[in-house]
Formats: C-alpha cells, structure tokens, sequence
C-alpha cells in the first residue's frame, strides 16, 4: 500500500495559457484586467520592434505596465505563481481593492495568458515605500510550445522541474518604467512572441480597450474608464485611439439617437423601470412581472409579448415560465442603458444619420459589463448574443431592432449576479445556466416593448406626416382643372389633358378597386382564423366516429344498431355545425351582386357572439347588453358589419386575457343616437397608442397584431358615412378599459324609418 500524489507535467501551463485563452486579444485583455484590479490609475500598453503596420520582428516585445500598488515578495512566491489561488474564495465579502473597486480575477490564472502571448516573460514589481524591484523571470526560449521537448530532445517535464528565476533589483535600473517614476507598480515584459500581429488584430485591441470600461454621459461631455486610464505606445510613440472616437461617439449620441433609455431591474420586486427620452421629452414607466399586478397598462401589455409568454410551438421558453408559484429570476438585479438610432431616416431628416455615422453606430453594439469592466466577447461585430437578428429572422422584423441600429450597456455585479459566473476561459458567462437566460430574455423583453410601443408610435406618426405632406403637395384634382383653365385656348392641349386624364382617372378606380378588395380579405382571414379552430376540431371529432362506426359495422356478427343509430345522431350535429360555421364565414365575403339593406346590427352581433362564445367561455369573459330606444339599424352589407364587430370582439378577447378581475364584454345599443358603444374592462388604450389604432399595419398588440383589423373596420365604416372612434372621456365611458364608439347616423339619415 502507498500514498500517491498528483504531478502534472509541464504542458498544464500551455492549457493554462496558451490553450485556455482563445487569442491574443483576450490574453493581453486580461493583463489590463490585472492592472486594473491593482488599482492603477494608468496602464501602459507597449509594442517595441513593430513596423507602422504592426508587423513585429524577431526582437519585438510586448511590454503591460501601470502604476498600480505593486507586488511584495510573498503575494509573488505564495500566489502569483500559483495557479488557483485559494485566497480568492476565502470569506464571503467580495474581493475589492483599496480604491474600492470590486477584483476581476477569481480562479487565479488569468495571469498565465502572458504565456499565450510568448515565450520569455520577465515581471518587475515594486511596493509603494519599498526601494527594490522584485524580478521575475519566465524563459521557456527552451521548451517547444507544448513542453514536449528541452532543447528539441524529447523529454518528459514536469510542472516542479520548470526554473523560474527571482531577483531582487534597484528601481533606478528601470528609470524608464511608471514603477519608478510613479513609486510603486508592475510591468510585464513579453518576448520572444508567439503570434504574428498586425494593424487589424492591433486595431481590435484598441477597441477592446476603448470599451473597457463603460462611457459615460456628463453633462455635455463623454468619459470613458473614468478613473482608469489605458494608453498604447508604439516604438515609443503614443497612439491616440480614444479621443476623437469619443467625441465622434458623443456627437451621434446628443443629436442623432432618436430614444436615450436607461432603466434597472429589480429582482426582488419583479419589477422594470423604463426611463427614456423622446424628443427632449423624459418618460418614465414601471413594469411589474408579476401575474397579480393589475390597472396597468405597460405591465399588461409586456405580458403580451411572446418573449414574456414564450412559444409553446417553437419550443421557446418565456420570461412567465420564471414566476410559476411566486418564484423570481435567478439572473440578479442588474442596469441598462440603450441609444436607438432611426436608420430608415434620409441623413436630411430628423433624426437621420450618414454612412460615416451609421457605421460608427454599428461598430458598438450592446456591451455586457461587470462591476465596469466589459465582459468579453459580448457586443462584438460577430456577436448576436441577445439573438435580435436571430429573432427578427424568425419572427417579425417590426417587432424587435436589429444590433446595427443600438448602442447598448447591460450592467451586472458580482454582488448582485452571483449566478452569471465567468467561463474558466475567461471569455464570457456560462451560458448554458438558467440565470444566463434569463438576463437575455428580460433585456430582450426590454427593447421588444420600446420597439412595438414608443418606436412604433413614432415611425407611425412620421408617416402620417408623410402622407399629410405628400396630399398637399399633389392635389391632383385641383392641378387639372388649373391646367384646363391655362390650356382653355390650345386645343390640341386640352385634347391631350383630356386623355391623360381619363387614363389617371381609369387607374385611380383599379388601385381603388383592388385595395377595397385587399381591405375584404384581410379582414376575412381573421374571421376564419376563429372559425377554423372550431371547425377543424369538430372534424377530428367526426373522424373518430365514423371510424368507430366502421370498426362496429365491420364484423360479420350481428353488431349493436342502436350505438350505429347513435353514431349517425352524432355525426349529423357535427355535420351541422361545420354548416353553420361556414355559413357564419360566407357572410363576410361581399358579392358583386349584394346591394346595401337595412340590417338589425343586434342581429349581427349576437351571430358574431357565438363564433366568439366557446373561446369567451374558456376565459370567463362575460358579454352584457343594455338596449335603450328603438333598435339600431344600419343601411350596409352584413359583411361590413361582421367584420367591424368581429375585430371588436377579437381584440377585447386579446386584452382582456391580461386582467384577472371579473372579465366584462358590455355592448349598448342606443337607439335614440343610433350607435353602438363596445366596451371591456381590460388595461385600455394607452394616449401614447390612441391617435394611431386605426392607422393601417399599427397595431397595440405588438408582435400579436397584423395592424388592419381597426382600420379595415373604420375604412369600410367610412365607405358607408358611417364611423367608429375611441371613447377617452373617463366619465362617458362604460368601462374602465377600451370603449369604442359605432356610429350609425349619416348626413341623410338613411337608416332612419
């Protein structure tokens, strides 16, 4: 019997190093990270040997200094050359330096990525009131990269024979370093390097350090690593990488982002505050995920959106499933901020951006930081880590933006986001981890609300400013009775003005014609939707009983003609339902034959009732009446009629879903004023929603809603001098949620008899 213990060869240090971090951006990443983590103020970053390209020669170097507390000799035996180390997991109180800020490493072998970057290292650090310089020596010139070999002879090398050299020297040996010229600090000089560098991977670290730490809006000014500075130097030169980006940064953000947002989320409370601004204008909402929380519209309608509910069909699981049995989120409070640029402007516009801008906008993205120190690779060019283009794929693009048009901060600590832990790689969050998942719902739940609710309104209202404009500007019919006045005596003019006319007026009814028939149709899909479900349900149904009645009747045994009989009885309702149903659909085609008639819209609506009554009844949605006067008629097509009342009944089946209170459907019909008031007790219409419901392809619901069911039913309305508005008066209301008002009285009084 013996004692074992564990000898790991040599090459454990090229799968701390140069194997464990994916390339030399992250490895000299988190050399900064050490800096920063040392409270430096200042960190130089220094390529010597480099050409203006960056192209590095056999003698370059890569020097990382700052000026940060330095290392004594026991931090350097007892743990810098210790992987793991155990000091970082002692206690529960997080590791923060003495400025304060909260330590980035945790496993204690993020400084080996010095060996993804070369071969011989050479480490100086001096404490404040100390007057030597500890050295320490990496030169593995020797070793292959996988320490297989000492000398190019193959040999086995174990982790305890590799000679690591240490000194004592004097700070005025290093009179050129910050260690000495600022007292206290560290430097890693890097040789023999491994990769061949560039100005392009140069280039990506420059931004990599750019957003190192968050930037900052000040007033009228931009900051970014506040109290942290990072400078590069080639060959001694220094690099200006940050400042005019800034400033460029700046610029777009003031002028051209069309919504500033910033908000948190609160775990505990299962709460989301939104601030934004909109032209000049600051807003703030709260919106609670909890499924109790009632009266308010933002809560209601962000339980609407299918990133809140999740996709059943798709296999996607939503931010409800998180609040089953009262349970929260396990992702942690955490911040966000968000700029949201208008690509589809003219760069004219308000608003609208150039190429140049544009391209800057894209090259930032959405960042993810922990305790201010971005976490790597999130935001990067090729990193949809949100999925919002992934999502606007496979869904509708309307209802989420894309990455080019954002400039994003998501904030976590390590303090409030226990559950978001780093990958040993040190190059992003595990993923695959509940609390991971969560965050990118919520955030993406965040920006699904900004896009299909103030987004939405404002793209809406540009473009009822576009038609207003375009309307003024042509007023074709006056232009040609101008140019008859001016051509009065030109015959041959007056001939050809005739002409144009008559084809502008031909194409003007075909356009027409084909949109009252888009209009028809759109609204007919609906209807069938509803029907459809019903329908094909009570087929299944029937299927089954006719093959029951084969398998009964199949048997050359006398079989049970009383359950055959039975069977029949059975299969003519079902039968007779699909009848009905499809005669219900029928309806809302219009035929060139049919002339408009004095209907009973109470007719019309209780037909509608019952297309509606098995799904109102699954929700516990009640319908109530009050009739006063004479009953309502209209002069109209059943069609118009069905498909207004059908949309009505739709969307008070959509929003009233949101309420856990008693659910109320309450249609008046008045007589006296001949109109038809239809009212529920859901969240209501938003004033931010209510000047656009009846614009086309504008739609409430967000990623549920076509945005044609309202302004079909107002076009065809209209078509009849008949229409329909909102009820916002809270006192001529008949319920605290939407109140629509039908009006059935025309200029001649059509209807009346």
């Amino acid at each position: 019997m013996e004692s074992l213990t564990i000898r790991p060869y040599a090459r454990l240090l090229t799968m701390l190093g140069d194997q464990l971090i994916k390339n030399e951006i992250v490895a000299l990443t988190e050399l900064v990270k050490n800096s920063y983590d040392a409270d430096a103020a200042l960190c130089n970053v220094k390529f010597d040997g480099f050409n203006e390209l960056y192209g590095n020669a056999h003698n370059a170097s890569i020097t990382i200094e700052d000026d940060g507390y330095g290392m004594s000799y026991d931090i350097i035996t007892k743990h810098f050359l210790n992987p793991a180390t155990p000091i970082k997991k002692k206690g529960k109180e997080l590791r923060k330096s003495k400025k304060g800020r909260i330590c980035q490493g945790e496993k204690g072998i993020g400084r080996f990525s010095m060996l993804k970057l070369g071969r011989n290292v050479t480490i100086l650090s001096k404490e404040k009131e100390s007057p030597n310089v500890h050295k320490v020596t990496f030169n593995f010139d020797k070793y292959d990269d996988d320490f297989l070999t000492e000398l190019e002879k193959e040999k086995e090398i174990f982790l305890d024979q590799i000679e690591i050299s240490y000194e004592i020297a004097k700070a005025s040996d290093y009179s050129g370093l910050l260690l000495d010229k600022q007292g206290s600090g560290t430097a890693i000089i890097i040789k023999s390097l491994k990769g061949k560098w560039d100005t392009r991977k140069v280039n990506d670290f420059k931004d990599y350090m750019l957003r190192f730490n968050p930037f900052e809006l000040d007033g009228d000014d931009i900051t970014s690593n506040k109290d942290f500075t990072i400078e590069i130097y080639r060959n001694k030169v220094l690099q200006n990488f940050k400042d005019n980006r800034l400033l460029e940064l700046k610029d777009i953000i003031f002028h051209k982002a069309l919504y500033k947002v910033s908000g948190n989320y609160y775990e505990n409370e299962k709460k989301i505050t939104i601030n934004y601004i909109e032209n000049g204008k600051a807003n703030s909402l709260d919106i609670y995920l909890e499924p109790n929380i009632d009266g308010n519209v933002q809560t209601q309608y962000f339980r609407g959106l299918k990133v809140y509910r999740g996709n059943v069909q798709k296999g996607k699981i939503g931010i409800a499933n998180y609040f089953e049995n009262e349970k929260t989120t396990e992702c942690g409070d955490f911040e966000f901020k968000f700029y949201v640029f208008n690509f589809s402007a003219n760069q004219h516009e308000s608003y609208g951006l150039s190429d140049a801008e544009k391209d800057i906008v894209k090259s930032h993205r959405v960042f993810l930081y922990r305790d201010d120190v971005r976490v790597q690779p999130y935001g990067a060019p090729d990193d949809d880590w949100l999925e919002l283009d992934r999502y606007r794929a496979e869904d509708k693009a309307g209802d989420s933006f894309s990455n080019n048009q954002l400039i994003g901060q998501i904030k976590i600590t390590k303090q409030f986001n226990k559950n978001l832990r780093d990958k040993t790689s040190r190059e992003g969050i595990i993923e695959d981890s509940q609390a991971f998942k969560q965050l990118i719902l919520l955030v993406r739940g965040i920006l699904t609300y900004m896009r299909t609710k103030p987004y939405q309104n404002f793209i809406a209202g540009e473009e009822k400013k576009k038609e207003l404009n375009q309307v003024a500007a042509l007023k074709i019919t006056n232009d040609f009775s101008e140019l008859q006045t001016a051509l009065q005596d030109n015959k041959k003019g007056l001939s050809k003005l005739k002409e144009l006319q008559d084809k502008f007026e031909y194409r003007e009814k075909v356009y027409k014609g084909r949109i009252n028939t888009a209009e028809q149709l759109a609204g007919v899909g609906l209807s069938v939707e509803v029907a459809s479900h019903d329908i094909m349900l009570t087929i299944d149904r029937l299927k089954d009983n006719i093959h029951q009645t084969k398998i009964d009747t199949s048997s050359t045994m006398l079989f049970d003609l009383n359950k055959v009989h039975k069977n029949c009885i059975e299969a003519e309702s079902m039968i007779g339902l699909v009848y009905m149903k499809m005669k219900d659909i029928q309806q809302l085609f219009v035929s060139s034959k049919q002339r408009p008639k004095l209907i009973s819209v109470m007719d019309i609506i209780k037909k509608i009732e019952s297309i509606y009554a098995a799904q109102y009844k699954s929700h516990h949605i009640k319908v109530e009446y009050e009739i006063l006067g004479s009953p309502v008629k209209a002069k109209v097509l059943d069609a118009v009629l069905y498909q207004v009342f059908i949309n009505l009944f739709d969307n008070a089946l959509y929003w009233i879903q949101q309420t856990r209170k008693d659910r109320i459907v309450k249609i008046k019909l008045d007589g006296y004023t001949q109109a038809v008031v239809f009212a529920d007790n859901g969240p209501g219409i938003s004033d931010d929603d209510a000047p656009y419901v009846f614009d086309a392809f504008y739609s409430g619901k967000g990623e549920d809603g076509r945005g044609l069911g309202l302004y079909i039913a107002k076009k065809l309305l209209n078509k009849s001098d008949y229409d329909i508005e909102i009820v916002l008066n809270e006192r001529t209301k008949e319920l605290p949620g939407a109140n629509f008002l039908v009006s059935f009285v025309t200029k001649e009084s059509d209807h009346a008899e």
